[in-house]
């Protein structure tokens, strides 16, 4: 098996509604990989998928499977099964659209972010970001901050 390497990705969810109630919303995922320039877009029945959406959008991770690993897990271990078939695991951002849809359909509760947002004030900028690159950032709240911009 080739060794794991990441692979930079940037992701994107919309949802798409119908003006009936009967009918399943629709969840896209955007998957782009800038590297091979190649984009991706998944499309998941809200009703059909609601308990793995609902896993996506409070931990913000998706693992996609090849279809012969859904049926390997069920009769090997799991581990045999996932050195022998491919997947591949994405952090995904941007869950909001998939919460509301999920929320609005199931009336789902998703807790509130567990990583509070750093804002500076402009002053304290350079520095801040220095903090963050060493892994000294602390969250905190000013309500006189801004949000951490760059300007001419």
């Amino acid at each position: 098996m080739p060794p794991e390497s990441p692979i930079d990705t940037t992701t994107q969810w919309h949802t798409m509604t119908h003006e009936d109630v009967a009918v399943s919303p629709l969840a896209f995922l955007r998957v782009e990989i800038p590297r091979i320039r190649r984009c991706l877009q998944l499309g998941f029945g809200v009703d059909e998928y609601r308990r793995s959406l609902a896993v996506a959008a409070r931990t913000g991770l998706v693992v996609l499977l090849e279809p012969a690993l859904s049926e390997a897990m069920r009769l090997e271990s799991p581990k045999t099964a996932m050195r022998n078939h491919e997947s591949i695991a994405l952090s995904v951002s941007g869950v909001e659209p998939l919460r509301r849809a999920l929320s609005q359909r199931f009336d789902l509760p998703f807790p509130e972010r567990t990583v509070p947002r750093e804002e500076h004030r402009s002053d304290e900028a350079p520095e801040a970001l220095t903090k963050f690159l060493e892994g000294r950032g602390r969250a905190r709240r000013s309500r006189s901050a801004r949000p951490l911009v760059s300007r001419p």
